[in-house]
């Protein structure tokens, strides 16, 4: 038995290293090379004013490509003849089909990676993919300039395609700027002509504009947009038609990992003392919400508009544009709540006075250019210091019931006595009465 295990361990750590030789950026440079899908021009001395064909990589998260709204406005304002292509991932698709900033938007599916420990194969099927996408989407483009914004880790390959589109200039963030990317993307750097530095603490707003001025851009405008067609309208009127009590409160129960999620009795709590005061739910959410949003119906019970995996994001948007605030998670609908402007509740499991660069980190995902309240742990639990380190809710379960009612009347006390507080934040810490 001892003998079968070292064996089984013996194979995977072969079938490792072999990977990670075919993952390489050498590797996949020379393959490039081989399949003519690469484009061997240095880089050229063009301002970003006088490019005509501009790729921007996007794919990883929605609350990213959300966040990324201000840059392709600043961009286009610099470069407003350029033939500007954004690519996404499915899942982000919907919200920038009417972005007026990009001429064409592409669509990749990329196979995400995994929260846990990944199989030794998907990293070698996402380059696979990347290859697929360069050579289906990106021949004979004739780009002269492709950005990725992208400051954490480049699990979605963003780098490699930059590389793969051919485009003389590839401008994007350092492998150095986190030790994090220095070990996950081991060679990214070579990838690109023209590298970014900033290890500094900044909002990932902040960040996409870095891009641009380090291209001697100067941005002028850091507010977040969305961009809704008539029907998206139609629909939130529809489904808001019944006339929910004021306030309607949004709450979004739902978070793209366990660790960043409140538990929803909690939330049921929340919702229970908007009812008794009047006011009515939506609940927000994707696939894989539904369970969330039936408990707070059912729990809760009546003044409830389960909308979780029945809206898309702009639908999402339109709806939310008419709430008076919204209370959840650290995720992507608390983004859009942000870009359709609306006050912000933002119920994190960083503990406060974690590491500020951490990828659950407010400092770098808060909600940006709307009044907000931030609750965080105030200690990080057991096991925990510069970032929840756990799989399951962990440090989030620190945020009381009472803090969150508490900053979410204040919130709404705010929101109908014409309060503008844009950026005020507290933690679990604050007094409940």
């Amino acid at each position: 038995m001892r003998r079968r295990g070292a064996a089984r361990r013996h194979i995977a750590s072969v079938l490792v290293r072999i990977v990670r030789s075919a993952t390489s950026p050498s590797m996949t440079i020379a393959l490039a090379r081989l399949l003519g899908i690469e484009s061997l021009r240095g880089r050229d001395t063009l301002s970003v004013a006088e490019r005509r064909s501009i790729l921007v990589l996007r794919s990883d998260g929605i609350g990213d490509v959300i966040m990324t709204g201000p840059f392709l406005r600043e961009l286009r304002r610099t470069a407003p003849d350029a033939r500007i292509t954004l690519v996404v991932a499915p899942r982000s698709l919907n919200f920038v089909e009417m972005c007026p900033y990009v001429d064409h938007v592409l669509s990749v599916e990329i196979p995400p990676p995994k929260t846990s420990v990944e199989t030794w194969w998907r990293p070698l099927s996402r380059r696979a993919a990347a290859i697929s996408v360069a050579r289906r989407h990106f021949r004979r483009k004739g780009y002269d300039l492709a950005l990725v914004p992208r400051w954490g880790v480049d699990h979605h390959e963003a780098s490699v395609l930059a590389y793969l589109s051919g485009a003389a200039e590839r401008v994007g963030y350092s492998e150095h700027v986190s030790s994090q990317r220095e070990k996950r993307n081991q060679g990214y750097d070579r990838f690109f002509t023209l590298l970014i530095h900033d290890r500094s603490v900044k909002h990932e707003v902040e960040r996409n504009l870095g891009l641009l001025s380090a291209l001697q851009v100067k941005p002028s405008d850091g507010a977040l947009e969305s961009w809704l067609s008539s029907g998206d309208t139609e629909f939130a009127n529809r489904v808001l038609a019944s006339g929910g009590a004021a306030p309607i409160v949004a709450i979004g129960p739902g978070a793209g990992s366990s660790t960043r999620m409140w538990p929803i009795n909690r939330f049921v709590e929340v919702g229970r003392w908007v009812k008794d005061r009047g006011g009515s739910l939506v609940v927000v959410g994707g696939a894989g919400d539904e369970p969330l949003g039936e408990e707070l119906g059912r729990s809760v019970g009546g003044r409830v508009l389960d909308l979780t995996n029945k809206a898309t994001l702009r639908e999402t948007t339109a709806v939310l544009k008419r709430c008076s605030m919204f209370c959840g998670n650290d995720t992507g609908p608390m983004h859009l709540a942000a870009a359709a402007g609306i006050p912000v509740l933002e119920v994190s499991c960083h503990p406060r006075g974690g590491d500020d660069l951490h990828p659950n980190s407010p400092r770098r995902f808060a909600p940006w250019g709307v009044p907000h309240r931030i609750l965080q742990p105030e200690q990080p639990a057991d096991g925990c210091n510069a970032g929840c380190r756990a799989s399951a809710p962990h440090c989030i379960l620190n945020v009381p019931v009472a803090a969150v009612i508490h900053e979410m009347g204040s919130l709404l006390e705010e929101r109908y006595v014409g309060g503008t507080n844009a950026s005020s934040s507290s933690e679990a810490g604050s007094p409940d009465s």
